[in-house]
């Protein structure tokens, strides 16, 4: 490999909630991957490991190394300060919620689209495109005494650069970045009291942009490699880093991919 082309996989390098892009190009696939990530505190004066961290499930299958659709269940539980500013017994719906308030949770599924511009021989890298819907609920000990629904529906817009690298072992590695343009609107029930102490529910909504970057390295082993009885299957480990909702987040990946 010449500098430029190590140059090249370093820049463009991360992970994509679907995994498309470990399978080459005219092959078919259906990939079952779990991963978790929690969040580091490298500048900050609290514990290194926050208490935030990431589940997902992905079940997805890629057509001919092009096209590829997944599905996708995710739970996150959010927990980073260790004081809060807001009332005990009161949810903060403004700002940067996910951080206000204490004992956080959301989970929810996703549907997404993902196409693979590979095998140019013009450029560097595989480039790949993708578009994903979803919705999800938050919930909290004190969303649950206010009983207070409180939800989202988003959609996010995905691009990202991989590479497909050989190596003289029983595996290749497939470095890849995704950007995550990630836009989000977030639904809750608000009581409005009037005059002569009458109250009013209001259904209250606001939009929130996000961009969140991942790293990832996957490590994809040759069919047989691993599960010797199934030559059809592969197995693979990846490393992931990411910037999520403002946040480091270190984790793993683990996934398997039954060719057809």
């Amino acid at each position: 490999m010449t500098i430029k082309q190590f140059l090249s996989v370093i820049v463009f390098s991360t992970f994509l909630v679907a995994q498309g892009h470990v399978v080459l190009p005219g092959q078919n696939g259906i990939i079952a991957s779990f991963e978790y990530d929690r969040s580091l505190d490298f500048f900050g004066e609290g514990d290194f490991l926050r208490d935030n961290y990431n589940n997902s499930v992905n079940v997805g299958y890629v057509y001919n190394g092009l096209f590829g659709i997944d599905f996708s269940y995710r739970y996150s539980f959010f927990n980073s300060k260790e004081e809060y500013d807001v009332a005990e017994g009161e949810f903060d719906f403004s700002g940067d919620f996910r951080s206000n308030n204490p004992d956080l949770s959301d989970q929810g599924f996703s549907l997404g689209f993902t196409y693979y511009l590979n095998n140019n021989t013009n450029m560097p890298v595989d480039i790949l495109f993708g578009l994903r819907y979803g919705a999800s609920d938050y919930n909290s000990d004190v969303l649950d005494a206010l009983d207070q629904d409180f939800h989202k529906k988003y959609y996010t817009v995905q691009v990202g650069a991989y590479k497909n690298l050989e190596t003289s072992a029983q595996f290749r590695i497939v470095p890849t970045l995704t950007l995550n343009f990630i836009n989000e609107k977030n639904i809750h029930i608000e009581t409005i009291v009037i005059e002569g102490n009458i109250a009013t529910e209001e259904t209250v909504s606001s939009t929130k942009s996000h961009t969140n970057v991942h790293f990832g390295f996957p490590i994809v082993f040759d069919q047989g490699t691993v599960f010797k009885q199934s030559i059809n299957t592969q197995f693979i480990v990846e490393p992931t880093l990411s910037r999520v909702f403002g946040e480091t987040h270190f984790g793993f990946k683990v996934s398997f991919l039954f060719n057809n």
